[in-house]
């Protein structure tokens, strides 16, 4: 299936840079747009996989047409790529948009882009799921996290610590942060896995306007969406994330293993809140095990999971982390990663007996084929101090 690609720009110049850098791509479908009215026509006569657009235009502004292509083509993945160097602008456009350039952008980090945004489809047969999370803009935080940040961002000495830990401690906001931090308006030399650093990064004068103004993040606002289920999520996910870590630290002296094992802990069920929100829409219920997320959505949470932080360009060796916790032995790894630092976590904080002989959702043929089978009584005793250390909730 060819990718079909609009891209929006009012500037002729760029258009004309576009086509000819495209012109051998047989691959790709492309529509050209010189505003957002003739970018909606286009959408509205033609199935648009992909629209990549400036924000500022004439007319119709690319935060209106991203706003429209949201609400109006949600299965459509939207890209900025912007020479506008207003920073309100910018953060205004970053719930609506899954990805950010800058022009001027590399064409082959572009095509890259769009052709692995493209292919993270495949992860998802099905089209409504798939539709609902492209259309996503921001996913909803536990009311305490939410309120209690909140009160920090408005306190003129509240410092940037204070702010990172309780962004660092919920998976959403963990995910928009480093989905904002990663773009290429902040052009980093390298992508940001930690959280804590992407949150010092993009610094207190950047989240300000971004809590207050643009509403980046949310939170479930009533009783029956806090749910026992939705608070247990939170607490494991964090828990797995802090267990990771430790256990990576254990193992390892590389930075980037350590980082990914965090992150990805933090992250790794973040596909269950996707399909919450798809349970109740067709069942009324706000829980579905894992045995039946298949036959009742038509995919599960870690290939959800994978697919919206993957849209939303956070660093591959997190998504594919989140991708493979429960099936380890298909990364083809022949040694310790973070991938298994986080299948471990995840198996130890979900057992009830974690010292038991047979550990429930531990891939022990994996462990063998690692050589790492000898390290397990380790890690559990390492559950036990982190478990320990962890507040009663």
């Amino acid at each position: 299936m060819k990718i079909s690609v609009l891209f929006v720009d009012d500037d002729p110049d760029i258009i004309r840079g576009l086509k000819r850098i495209l012109r051998n791509k047989q691959e790709w479908e492309t529509f050209f747009a010189e505003g957002g009215a003739e970018a909606l026509g286009i959408l509205a006569e033609n199935d648009i996989g992909v629209v990549v657009l400036d924000i500022r235009m004439p007319g119709m502004d690319g935060l209106e047409l991203l706003k429209a292509v949201q609400e109006h083509h949600p299965h459509t993945i939207r890209m900025v790529l912007s020479g506008s160097t207003e920073q309100e602008v910018m953060l205004r456009s970053a719930k609506l948009a899954h990805q950010f350039f800058a022009k001027p952008c590399d064409a082959d980090v572009l095509i890259k882009s769009i052709e692995h945004a493209w292919l993270l489809r495949d992860l998802i047969d099905n089209k409504r799921l798939r539709d609902l999370i492209t259309g996503i803009t921001a996913l909803p935080s536990l009311p305490s996290a939410y309120v209690q940040l909140m009160e920090y961002i408005r306190n003129p000495d509240a410092s940037i610590r204070q702010i990172s830990d309780i962004i660092a401690g919920d998976m959403t906001m963990t995910a928009k942060v480093l989905q904002l931090v990663n773009s290429a308006f902040f052009s980093l030399p390298q992508k940001v896995i930690d959280p804590s650093r992407a949150v010092a990064l993009l610094g207190i004068e950047n989240l300000k306007p971004l809590l207050l103004y643009v509403h980046i993040f949310s939170m479930f606002d009533d009783s029956k969406e806090v749910s026992p289920y939705v608070a247990d999520l939170w607490k494991h996910s964090i828990m797995v994330g802090r267990l990771a870590r430790e256990i990576a630290v254990m193992e390892s002296s590389v930075r980037a293993t350590i980082e990914n094992a965090l992150t990805a802990g933090i992250l790794h069920d973040i596909g269950k809140l996707v399909l919450l929100h798809a349970t109740r829409q067709k069942t009324g219920v706000d829980y579905v095990s894992i045995a039946d997320e298949q036959d009742l959505l038509g995919a599960s949470h870690p290939a959800v999971g994978a697919y919206l932080l993957g849209l939303w360009a956070i660093p591959a060796p997190v998504v594919e982390v989140v991708a493979l916790h429960h099936r380890p032995s298909e990364s083809g790894d022949d040694g310790f990663t973070a991938l298994t630092a986080v299948h471990v976590a995840d198996a130890l904080v979900s057992n009830d007996s974690p010292g038991s002989s047979v550990i429930p959702g531990l891939d022990y043929n994996y462990l063998e084929a690692i050589n790492k089978t000898d390290r397990l009584p380790q890690w559990i005793e390492c559950y036990h101090r982190v478990e320990e250390r962890e507040p009663s909730s």
